[in-house]
């Protein structure tokens, strides 16, 4: 945990951080707000991110006044654009490479576990007031006077120094469960510890989870294998019984957590589905309706998911067998390849994997020499025929038992001598005329 800076250190730490482009929206952003009688603050995970002095520093700004108003008088000035939500009074602005968020400072209640809030205006103190962490919980002024003035009335910086994850009020995880999920993205990112009374409330607390939407756990889920070590976070939550409130029977164990991290080598290629397939691989048929309702997944991560039981059956009738690569394939093709990456990185061990990753790096490519038509002009009828022919040429090419093109059309000719059909007249025909 680096030193942390003071009030005056963190303002001269923000004006180094924001470019030049950004500097010039934030002035007319400060004069937009200047208008509506507000102070202008950034707030929240920008501040906490701006005292650890982390990475790429999110734009997020509180105004005492109706966002809204302010946010369209920017986007004016600028030539930007604003999109605004009248929900909760906040907006979104893009003026050329820049893009911030502006929020109107409020306080808000629930009405019951895990429901919307309901909101009102109010000052910076009642913003701050209705966080999620107390890291989370600064404000930063930016303009006038008392400007690179630093508002924690929560303690926000104490707990960053101290590497404590602390909630705001005993209710916070009753109120929006979703804080439990990005409590274990907090605890993994930031390297953190739980607050004594935090853990305590957290695991009182987790039973809440059954009051989410599945369109909301599906946002927290998305959020959380998108980060840059998805394998810690999820051990969090695995720590903490969220993914087992979230969805009966979800784990992350020490080896799914493992096949998770190496998973992100692949995450290029088969995408996030294959971190979700890896976590949920052990899933039973109903288990992963269950899933797929309950975590609103995607169509395609339904997709990889549901292949996931069959695509484990097939490998382990494969393996109980001399197979070979020409009967490897044919059998593996029909699985998504992000289920079958994920079958390779949960059971690693043994001839399984091997064949899944010889089958996705090299024989799903294989295809035979002779195109399907050249088999045809050697007498092969177009349907089912032709589709068994081709089969067997790959399997041939698979397995080595061909290595050239004459290789092939030998056994096409084997093939069609064994029918003993009109096909093969033909082609002894042909070849006496030869």
């Amino acid at each position: 945990m680096p030193r942390l800076p003071s009030a005056d250190q963190l303002a001269a730490r923000f004006r180094r951080r924001v470019n030049p482009a950004e500097q010039r929206v934030l002035a007319v952003l400060q004069d937009a707000a200047h208008m509506a009688g507000s102070p202008l603050y950034l707030v929240g995970g920008s501040v906490r991110d701006l005292v650890l002095g982390r990475g790429h520093l999110d734009l997020d700004f509180a105004v005492e006044a109706d966002a809204r108003l302010v946010a369209t008088a920017a986007a004016r000035a600028t030539q930007g654009h604003a999109v605004l939500h009248d929900a909760f009074r906040t907006a979104t602005v893009t003026a050329g490479p820049v893009n911030f968020d502006l929020v109107t400072a409020r306080r808000e209640w629930y009405p019951e576990p895990g429901a919307l809030p309901v909101v009102e205006p109010a000052t910076i103190f009642d913003d701050l007031a209705r966080r999620d962490f107390t890291i989370n919980a600064m404000a930063l002024r930016l303009d006038g006077p008392a400007g690179g003035t630093l508002v924690d009335p929560h303690g926000g910086m104490t707990d960053l120094a101290g590497r404590s994850l602390r909630i705001l009020h005993p209710d916070s995880f009753r109120d929006d469960p979703t804080r439990l999920w990005r409590a274990g993205r907090y605890l993994a990112r930031l390297r953190l510890r739980l607050d004594p009374e935090t853990a305590v409330r957290a695991s009182a607390d987790a039973g809440y989870m059954d009051a989410i939407s599945p369109a909301r756990v599906h946002h927290e889920l998305q959020r959380t294998l998108g980060e840059h070590r998805p394998d810690r976070a999820f051990a969090e939550l695995h720590r903490r019984d969220v993914l087992n409130a979230t969805l009966p029977g979800w784990t992350c164990s020490p080896a799914e957590a493992r096949a998770l991290r190496h998973g992100l080598a692949h995450r290029s290629l088969y995408g996030d589905e294959l971190l979700l397939a890896v976590l949920l691989a052990t899933c039973h048929d109903e288990q992963v309706e269950m899933a797929v309702h309950r975590l609103a997944l995607t169509r395609r991560q339904a997709l990889v998911l549901r292949a996931m039981p069959g695509a484990v059956r097939t490998v382990r009738r494969l393996m109980r067998s001399p197979a070979t690569p020409g009967s490897i394939a044919p059998a593996l093709q029909h699985y998504p390849p992000a289920a079958l990456a994920a079958l390779a990185l949960r059971w690693p061990a043994g001839r399984g994997a091997q064949a899944v990753w010889s089958f996705l790096h090299e024989w799903r490519q294989v295809r035979p020499r002779l195109t399907a038509e050249q088999v045809q002009t050697l007498g092969v009828r177009f349907g089912p025929q032709l589709g068994e022919v081709l089969r067997q040429l790959r399997a041939a090419r698979l397995d080595g038992t061909t290595h050239t093109l004459d290789d092939e059309q030998r056994l096409v000719r084997h093939w069609l001598a064994e029918r003993g059909d009109e096909c093969a007249r033909h082609v002894q025909m042909e070849e006496t005329r030869g």
